[in-house]
């Protein structure tokens, strides 16, 4: 407390001085939290350790009151602001409400000041759980501090599965806001279909699992189902004993919708090659459709029983040097037709369309025949070529 003393002492003067014109910069040097507030119990000065210990901004401090932060206004105001008023001071313990609605209990000392602007009271806080940690006190408020910018959903549960805070990006990611869900049972998170699970997590999670990246549907206030990622520790005290369990819930509703959409283009996909089979498998012209690198990936029976091959799943496995193997490739003239000539091969170069009448002879029994090939290309979005038909 002596250091709470040398606060006071430290603050004397300038409050005393001009107390509508505090310092900030003097003021959030301090490590102790300092509110001051007005004869309405207004504040009017908060700073920067005053922020963080209570979890808000110093713009929000300064538009509340002191019944807003006092977690038992009416029991402490009667007796202890009478005692303030008389003596010009208070020193002792009390419960401040955080904004995310958990409680932190500290170290106070109040004080009243006249001066010619008015009627001030002055607070000096510090937390406290009945031991100096100072340095533990520090990492707390520095973690307290990131939870609360976190955008994932951060919120902790007691052993018996109440909560005991919630981050504004679980106000966002469900609905509700800290005042309205900490203290009720985590469970009304989930839909009715899903609190079994919400059961086991507590039961894993007590006996000191870890369950982790639980993909499963969550509830908004407004009736939603919510595709999140759980990530649950348990909370140990100094003995190692589960005291608790906190909670991080990522939203993956988007990744979920692309997933979804993937799967029903796939759908679209594979039910567009069965109509495509259905319509060409009795065709009397071989079809086949090449990808951009020149791998056939569609053929009907005609075009493998023209290739030589007794069905469609032989002639796509065989190597395409095999497939031209076979064949003589002439053109109107007689003479000896290039392979990069080919309508297909035009098509993934560039063509949009071409085609070719060939000569071609059988090497393996001598016959010859005509062919007449057409090619068409289909594009992507970016105008490249996708498929030569």
């Amino acid at each position: 407390m002596d250091d709470i003393d040398r606060t006071e002492d430290r603050l004397g003067g300038p409050i005393h001085a001009a107390p509508s014109s505090l310092s900030a910069q003097l003021l959030d040097q301090l490590a102790d939290a300092v509110l001051v507030a007005d004869a309405d119990g207004r504040y009017v000065e908060a700073n920067l350790a005053a922020a963080t210990l209570l979890g808000y901004t110093r713009a929000e401090l300064l538009s509340m009151s002191v019944a807003d932060v006092a977690a038992h206004p009416r029991e402490w105001s009667e007796a202890e602001f009478e005692r303030l008023s008389r003596d010009g001071y208070w020193r002792g313990m009390v419960d401040l409400r955080r904004k995310d609605g958990s409680l932190v209990h500290v170290e106070a000392r109040a004080s009243t000041l006249e001066t010619p602007e008015g009627r001030w009271g002055v607070a000096v806080l510090r937390e406290s759980d009945g031991e100096a940690r100072v340095g533990s006190t520090v990492a707390e408020r520095r973690l307290a501090a990131i939870v609360q910018s976190s955008d994932d959903a951060i919120f902790s549960v007691a052993a018996d599965g109440l909560i005991e805070n919630w981050n504004p990006a679980a106000e966002r990611l469900y609905g509700v806001r800290a005042e309205e869900i900490v203290g009720k049972h985590v469970e009304l998170t989930a839909p009715p279909e899903r609190r079994a699970e919400v059961a086991q997590n507590i039961r894993r999670t007590m006996a000191g699992e870890h369950v982790h990246h639980q993909e499963t549907v969550r509830l908004a206030r407004d009736g939603r189902h919510i595709d999140v990622a759980l990530t649950i520790s348990p909370i140990h005290d100094r003995d190692g004993n589960v005291t608790g369990m906190s909670t991080i819930a990522r939203d993956i509703t988007d990744r979920k919708r692309a997933e979804e959409r993937a799967r029903a283009l796939s759908r679209a996909l594979g039910e567009a090659r069965d109509t495509l089979e259905l319509v060409t498998i009795g065709a009397a012209d071989g079809i086949t459709i090449q990808d951009a690198q020149g791998g056939v990936v569609y053929a009907n029976l005609s075009a493998a029983r023209m290739s030589g091959y007794g069905s469609v799943d032989e002639f796509l496995e065989a190597d395409p040097r095999e497939r031209l193997s076979q064949w003589v490739m002439l053109n109107e003239e007689g003479e000896p037709f290039p392979v990069d000539q080919l309508p297909g091969r035009r098509v993934l170069a560039g063509e949009p369309e071409a085609e070719a009448v060939l000569r071609v002879r059988d090497r393996r029994d001598g016959h010859e025949f005509w062919s007449l090939v057409k090619a068409t290309a289909t594009f992507d979005t970016h105008g490249q070529v996708r498929y030569a038909i």
